[in-house]
């Protein structure tokens, strides 16, 4: 019996921690260094850069100048810190659970830790929210953590830097078992028309057109974050 599926897709985000996954990705991608490749075919890989056709080596090195520094020891520790309390904080600020004073203020903290600003007595407004809290003493105890950690982070410059996702590659592939066929540019055109429209503020900078395995595929690469500093994930999240 045919395999139903029509297609396979899988999206896999890059920031500055996972800098040696996006390396071990381009070696699979672009220099080629795969299993169950033909290498008789690979002469007829296409890559694009910019829409601009250019050889697998100038492909991998703009992949991985697309990657800058981690932060310092500390200061990774700081922007660790920072992105486990705010992903609770936005938790409760959508929570079913939370009151409507509870939220105004969880969206305040996310806000002003976006903006590296401080949260004045964070604490004490907390504690001035009338009715009853679900889960009282976890929130306090971040709010209080929210607290000694906010001077440390406006000191220190900290931002979500090192946690952002600046690289999304996409991967299209068409099981081996399928009906259906479509070739590699038809993919890509498929794919392109649709970002194009809903998320063309983060431009892909980077497409391979795979020939060299059993079904012709791309791979395509595209920014995590727009000119304007709008980032990608939050995008998604909101279509």
């Amino acid at each position: 019996m045919r395999n139903k599926s029509t297609l396979f897709y899988s999206q896999l985000r890059y920031n500055n921690y996972r800098k040696s996954i996006l390396l071990r990705s381009g070696e699979h991608t672009l220099l080629r260094k795969a299993k169950n490749i033909n290498p008789d075919r690979s002469h007829l890989n296409v890559y694009l850069l910019n829409g601009q056709p250019v050889d697998q080596n100038t492909a991998y090195n703009r992949l991985i100048s697309h990657v800058s520094p981690p932060d310092s020891k500390e200061k990774s520790k700081l922007s660790g810190r920072r992105s486990k309390l705010k992903s609770k904080f936005k938790k409760w600020a959508q929570g079913e659970k939370s009151t409507d004073e509870e939220k105004r203020l969880y969206r305040q903290i996310i806000k002003c830790l976006d903006e590296s600003k401080k949260i004045p007595k964070a604490v004490f407004h907390f504690e001035k929210i009338e009715g009853k809290i679900s889960r009282y003493n976890d929130k306090k105890k971040a709010v209080e953590e929210l607290e000694k950690l906010q001077d440390e982070l406006i000191e220190s410059g900290v931002n979500c830097a090192g946690y952002t996702v600046h690289t999304i590659e996409k991967l299209f592939k068409i099981p081996e078992e399928s009906d259906v066929e479509m070739n590699v540019k038809e993919q890509v055109r498929l794919y392109t028309d649709y970002h194009n429209q809903y998320f063309s503020a983060f431009p892909i900078f980077l497409v391979a057109e795979h020939h060299d395995e059993l079904r012709e595929h791309p791979h395509l690469y595209h920014n995590g974050i727009s000119p304007d500093g709008q980032l990608y994930a939050d995008r998604e999240i909101e279509r």
